[in-house]
């Protein structure tokens, strides 16, 4: 929020004084200003309660405890609205590339080394559904956690330190289930590279035991063709995990200011 903003809300408290802001939307981003909204974003004016008017002095004028409160309460709605649109746009993101690969999926013919391929399409399907559905879960998270803090702040007569209270209780409850879900992914990761091993090992060793005529050539290159699609696909698993550790380690650092 612009300085300049809340130094003229709160100026309108003393003296009969009608403040506006902007409401500026440009990229799925929302944000405040106490001037017009650039060219390239939509613009709503927002006017607040004139404090000063025959209606406003027939009650207890706000404090500035007040006119903070609302402020904070405008930029929760936004960053909620943000968070969902973002939500949205994962899911259109991901049904795209999964069309896409669904797509290359049914061009692939029906041999045994196109089986191996259309198993690895199928397992990155898997991998990007679970890096959108990570990504949207965090957001959801966040939302979760920003409309609890607005029901708090819509209660009347709550203190500053009582919201404060919540606020770290929520924001500690979070941390605690991202640290165990770094640790279980991070667990799966190291799992599915032991699986890999293992099964490059199998493949390795009964490409060993082939011999060098030219069929068994051809043998050997189906051999390592597979070995191939299972490094791939163990890879793009652990890329979409590495993925989701990323993004709530991003959480966690925010969590943690």
């Amino acid at each position: 929020m612009n300085k300049t903003v809340v130094a003229a809300v709160l100026i309108m408290l003393s003296g009969n004084v009608t403040a506006q802001v902007y409401k500026c939307v440009a990229n799925g981003r929302t944000s405040f200003s106490d001037s017009p909204c650039p060219a390239n974003a939509n613009e709503e004016k927002i006017t607040l309660p004139d404090y000063g008017s025959a209606e406003a002095r027939t009650s207890a004028p706000p404090t500035a405890a007040d006119v903070s409160r609302d402020f904070k309460l405008r930029r929760i709605d936004s960053d909620i609205e943000d968070k969902e649109n973002e939500i949205q746009q994962n899911i259109q993101a991901m049904e795209n590339e999964i069309s896409k690969l669904k797509e290359d999926s049914d061009k692939v013919g029906d041999n045994k080394l196109n089986a191996l391929w259309k198993e690895i399409l199928a397992e990155e399907m898997q991998a990007v559904a679970a890096k959108y559905m990570a990504l949207n879960s965090n957001l959801q998270n966040s939302i979760d956690a920003l409309r609890a803090e607005r029901r708090i702040l819509a209660m009347p007569s709550v203190s500053k330190e009582a919201i404060d209270k919540a606020n770290a209780l929520i924001r500690s409850s979070r941390l605690r289930r991202i640290n165990l879900d770094i640790q279980y992914k991070e667990d799966e990761i190291q799992q599915n590279i032991r699986a890999m091993q293992n099964e490059i090992s199998q493949l390795k060793t009964e490409s060993d035991k082939v011999g060098d005529n030219k069929l068994n050539a051809l043998w050997k290159e189906a051999l390592a063709s597979e070995m191939k699609a299972v490094t791939k696909k163990y890879q793009t698993i652990n890329s979409a995990l590495q993925y989701q550790v990323d993004a709530l380690r991003s959480e966690r650092q925010l969590l943690s200011r």
